[in-house]
């Protein structure tokens, strides 16, 4: 299993999480923990992190609504993305998911295939809140072997936003060299393009203004160990915490 496997603590009842349903989320890089309890989910969060709950609100054992309201409210969990699911989908019940912090509310029944594609596409949302810095990193972007000019708005320990003359289709795949101020050697990391920015929001992570160029959110797909490290140190030491996230990967 990837590392990068969604890690997801479903609450229902135990019938519905078969064996084989969780070998099918695992093909599709979704790893389930099935629980049956409030008691139960915490120790399962106590124990182990976890990118999504998902809350039967049909499952009588649980209240949905208000278990939701208390893990927003602790610090711990605040973070964490509930998804809120049920049969009934009134407008009612959708309204005081989110209204109880739910990140999202799905009617049941629903396709294996649909959920995750919901869960991931969600999931894109946290790189907004990563650590993006201006700082004086220089790169090189290669598609099919040849260079792109390219300006460096700003870059996270997830991915880039750059301008580039212009646009790459969204789904291509790049390669990128990273050169980052006090490291010696040169990151190489397998990109793929997965938002263009509105050109009208030309701004960096600095606050300066870009003129001209399509932005375009590039997210690192896959680099060694040793350059994810230097990365994450570069972007962590050179970090400003009060920046006003403009652009996401």
């Amino acid at each position: 299993m990837s590392q990068d496997a969604v890690k997801l603590l479903k609450i229902d009842d135990k019938s519905l999480v078969s064996d084989l349903d969780k070998a099918g989320y695992r093909k599709m890089g979704v790893i389930v923990k099935a629980v049956h309890s409030e008691r139960e989910a915490y120790a399962a969060l106590k124990k182990d992190s976890y990118d999504v709950i998902l809350i039967n609100l049909d499952y009588p054992n649980v209240n949905a609504m208000s278990f939701c309201q208390r893990l927003k409210n602790d610090p711990k969990y605040s973070d964490l993305h509930v998804i809120i699911t049920s049969v009934n989908a009134k407008v009612k019940n959708q309204q005081e998911a989110l209204s109880a912090g739910a990140s999202l509310f799905i009617e049941q029944p629903f396709p294996r295939p649909f959920l995750v594609e919901k869960i991931k596409k969600m999931l894109e949302l946290k790189t907004r809140d990563e650590q993006r810095i201006a700082g004086d990193a220089k790169l090189v972007i290669k598609r099919q072997g040849s260079v792109l000019p390219c300006v460096l708005a700003d870059l996270s320990s997830s991915g880039i936003l750059v301008y580039l003359e212009d646009g790459i289709k969204l789904g291509e795949a790049v390669a990128i060299e990273l050169s980052l101020p006090m490291v010696k050697k040169t990151l190489r990391i397998a990109g793929e393009v997965v938002r263009q920015v509105d050109s009208s929001k030309s701004v960096t992570a600095s606050g300066d203004e870009l003129v001209g160029g399509i932005g375009m959110g590039i997210k690192f797909v896959s680099m060694s160990t040793a350059d994810r490290n230097e990365l994450e140190k570069y972007v962590h030491i050179n970090n400003s915490k009060d920046l006003n996230m403009i652009y996401y990967l």
